[in-house]
């Protein structure tokens, strides 16, 4: 009875908070860096060529998902230096077969469905800590909190990475009185999805090594015979470079492919007559 007490009342609320986010995506135009992030996305996907290094693929991948299946163009790379990114993405957004508002919509909802996602886990892990009555009232605090709300369906690297890391944190804390080694690469695995998503997430390494440690002294795991081994670090540390290096390692492979087609091909890309994309 009482999963289904509270059950109904996270769906009403990560319901509204999908509501909201969906009304203010459809309704607010593309802020200035959502261009490069949806563009640098879609063309890592089809090409491995990585126009933004500034940031780490993994955000502009998950929402460039939805533009995969819209069989779209994109400019040809080799006619735009550095300098011109910006007009790439304008020609990619503003030029391609479907208009530039559907294509933001879709990539926003991608960020959307992070944003309900962590509601949930908001939800789990108070309900943990606090009980049903706490984990309701943090829900409802998440759902309606303006930052949030302002924040959660831009397609940029500032919102996605409090999702990884509050993920790789609840991990750390749910398991912290057991040492088993699939945990330990779990474990890694989110704090390789943090890392993948923000450069300064780097940041979540030590605290989380602070909380092991803190939680190892105070309730002096020796004694017990738990405590994390160097086969756990080592599996914690497979984890995290697994998952960031799967998101460069293969587009660079594919990045090369796609160069050495290019030479072989000899520049006979074809292009959209009207558009100057490619259609290959």
């Amino acid at each position: 009875m009482k999963r289904f007490r509270t059950n109904p009342w996270v769906c009403l609320l990560l319901g509204l908070f999908a509501l909201f986010s969906f009304g203010s995506a459809s309704r607010e135009s593309l802020t200035y860096d959502e261009a490069i992030h949806i563009t640098s996305g879609f063309i890592f996907w089809k090409t491995g060529s990585y126009l933004d290094p500034l940031h780490p693929p993994l955000l502009r991948l998950w929402a460039a998902i939805p533009l995969l299946f819209c069989r779209l163009g994109w400019p040809d790379l080799k006619n735009y230096h550095a300098r011109d990114i910006w007009i790439y993405c304008f020609m990619f957004l503003n030029h391609n077969r479907l208009p530039v508002d559907t294509l933001v919509l879709l990539s926003r909802s991608m960020m959307i469905l992070l944003g309900i996602g962590l509601g949930y886990l908001v939800w789990r892990w108070s309900k943990e800590v606090f009980g049903e009555v706490g984990a309701a009232a943090s829900l409802t605090a998440y759902c309606f909190l303006p930052p949030i709300l302002a924040f959660s369906h831009y397609v940029t690297t500032d919102f996605g990475p409090p999702v990884f890391s509050t993920l790789a944190l609840y991990m750390a804390w749910r398991w912290r009185d057991q040492s088993k080694y699939i945990q330990s690469w779990i474990l890694g695995v989110c704090s390789g999805l943090a890392l993948s998503a923000k450069f300064t997430e780097v940041l979540l390494l030590p605290m989380l090594a602070f909380s092991r440690i803190r939680h190892w002294v105070a309730h002096q795991e020796w004694r017990k015979g738990m405590t994390w081994t160097s086969e756990h670090v080592l599996l914690f540390s497979f984890g995290l470079a697994s998952v960031f290096l799967l998101c460069y390692r293969f587009f660079e492979r594919n990045c090369r492919s796609t160069h050495s087609r290019r030479k072989k091909s000899h520049g006979r890309d074809t292009e959209s007559p009207g558009t100057g994309l490619c259609s290959k």
